[in-house]
C-alpha cells in the first residue's frame, strides 16, 4: 500500500480501550471498546481483520509453486482491494448514516514475519440481527421495518456505485427501541464481507444461501444481488428462520448445507423428522 493511502486512513486516535471480545471467526475478531467522555461511558465495536491466515498463506503459496514473491504480490493486491472497500464504506456512511453503521476510526498496518495485513475498524456498537433474533425474536412489524431500513441503506450505497455483496443477518444491526425512539436497523460491513468470503471454507458456508445465482457462477455482484439477499433475510424472518426451497422444518447450518448439496446432485430432499415449522415472524 502506498504512503498516501497510509496517511489517508490515519484519521484520528479512537481513544477506546478494549473491554472484552464479542466474537471471532477465521480472519477477524470483534471486541467491545469503551471510553469515558465527560463522565459518560461511550461504547464502540472494534473489529480487527487480519489476512492472510497461516492456512490461507500456505494454500496460495502452493498454488504459486512455492514462489514467495508471487504469493506476497497476491496478498498485497487482496489487501489493497479490502482497503478500497473500507474506504468506500466510510464514504457511503458519511453521505447518509441514518441506516448505515457509522465508522468512527480506521487504520491499517503490515507485519513482515509472518506476512500479515491488519485492518482496524471502529464502528458504533449495535446488536447484530442474528443475536437479537436469538435473544428476543421479532414482530411482523419489526421485520417490515428491517426491510424498509435496509432498502433505504442500499439506495444510498447503490447511488454511490457501491454494492454490499454479502447481506445476511450478521451484518444487519439493530437499534433497539428506547423511549420515543422506535426500533430501527442499520447495514454494516458494506463491501467487506464480499471480499473476505471464501466459498471453499466450510466455516463460512452460512453466507452461501444468501448469495444470488450470478455470484455462484462467478459473476460480479450487482445491485440486484443485494436485493436478492434482502429477500432471503425477509423470507427467513416471516418463516421462523427457514430458508426458501428447503424442507419445512427449522434449519441448522449443517442440515442446510446437506440439503443444498443433495439438490445440486439431483437427489430428492430428505423429509423432516418431527413437526414442521410454519408461521410468520413473532
Amino acid at each position: 500500500m502506498d504512503e498516501n493511502a497510509s496517511r489517508r486512513t490515519s484519521r484520528r486516535g479512537s481513544g477506546y480501550i478494549i473491554e472484552r471480545e464479542l466474537g471471532r471467526n477465521g480472519f477477524a475478531t470483534v471486541s467491545l471498546g469503551v471510553k469515558d467522555e465527560n463522565g459518560r461511558r461511550v461504547t464502540a465495536a472494534a473489529k480487527r481483520i487480519y489476512v492472510p491466515t497461516e492456512e490461507r498463506y500456505d494454500e496460495v503459496l502452493k498454488q504459486y509453486g512455492q514462489d514467495g514473491n508471487l504469493a506476497e504480490s497476491y496478498f498485497q493486491g487482496f489487501a489493497e482491494d479490502l482497503d478500497k472497500a473500507v474506504e468506500a464504506m466510510i464514504a457511503v456512511g458519511q453521505k447518509d448514516s441514518r441506516n448505515i453503521l457509522a465508522v468512527y476510526d480506521y487504520s491499517k498496518s503490515r507485519e513482515e514475519d509472518p506476512l500479515t495485513y491488519y485492518f482496524d475498524i471502529v464502528t458504533e456498537y449495535m446488536t447484530p440481527l442474528h443475536v437479537y433474533l436469538a435473544e428476543k425474536g421479532i414482530t411482523t412489524g419489526g421485520a417490515v421495518r428491517m426491510g424498509i431500513d435496509v432498502c433505504e441503506a442500499l439506495t444510498v450505497c447503490h447511488g454511490c456505485d457501491v454494492v454490499h455483496g454479502a447481506i445476511r443477518e450478521s451484518n444487519i444491526f439493530v437499534k433497539e427501541a428506547v423511549g420515543k425512539e422506535s426500533l430501527g436497523f442499520k447495514l454494516g460491513d458494506i463491501g467487506i464481507s464480499r471480499i473476505l468470503w471464501d466459498p471453499t471454507d466450510e466455516a463460512q458456508d452460512v453466507a452461501g444461501p444468501y448469495l444470488a445465482p450470478e455470484l455462484y457462477k462467478g459473476d460480479n455482484a450487482e445491485p440486484a444481488s443485494d436485493i436478492y439477499a434482502v429477500g432471503i433475510v425477509l423470507y427467513r424472518l416471516f418463516n421462523d428462520l427457514r430458508l426458501p426451497l428447503l424442507p419445512t422444518c427449522r434449519q441448522t447450518p449443517r442440515s442446510t448445507r446437506k440439503t443444498r448439496n443433495a439438490a445440486a446432485a439431483g437427489e430428492r430432499y430428505r423429509p423432516c423428522r418431527g413437526n414442521p415449522v410454519t408461521g410468520l415472524a413473532r
